[in-house]
């Protein structure tokens, strides 16, 4: 049955246990982790983003390079990028924007630059790279935070 050892008496204790069954001494309690909640808009044309928007782009999408490994088999990997954005611009092929972390009570910083491709014609580049369109995903309203376990 699993356990955890009080570390002032070395009593083995449940792992539900608030407090050492022998000693009475707290255990330390892990903080919660906060994730952002927000509503999204899945149907929309990119070219129609703005300054300042918020984006999601979905992992498992974008460009591509493949390549065969040593067992002599075909890998595909995604070499876009994916998570939270604020638009910067856009240009003719997709969304220049900078990722945005959640720090908690609705709050967001900053990241890297980056560039979201979003043609819908697939270009192969020279070094192999297929460049697909990303999925995004437009926040409409972001949310506050709850925590998870």
């Amino acid at each position: 049955m699993p356990y955890k050892v009080c570390v002032s008496c070395s009593e083995k204790n449940g792992v539900r246990a608030s407090q050492c069954i022998k000693c009475k001494k707290p255990f330390k309690i892990k903080q919660k982790k906060e994730k952002l909640i927000q509503e999204v808009e899945t149907d929309f044309d990119w070219h129609t983003l703005l300054p300042g928007n918020d984006i999601k782009v979905a992992q498992g999408s974008g460009p591509t390079y493949t390549y065969t490994n040593s067992n002599d088999e075909k890998v595909k990997e995604y070499v876009g990028h994916y998570g939270w954005f604020r638009v910067d611009s856009l240009t003719s092929e997709g969304i220049k924007a900078y990722e945005i972390i959640p720090v908690g009570q609705g709050q967001v910083k900053t990241g890297g630059f980056a560039f979201i491709y979003m043609n819908k014609k697939p270009r192969v580049m020279a070094s192999g790279t297929v460049m697909s369109a990303h999925k995004i995903l437009k926040v409409k309203k972001h949310g506050t935070t709850i925590n998870t376990d």
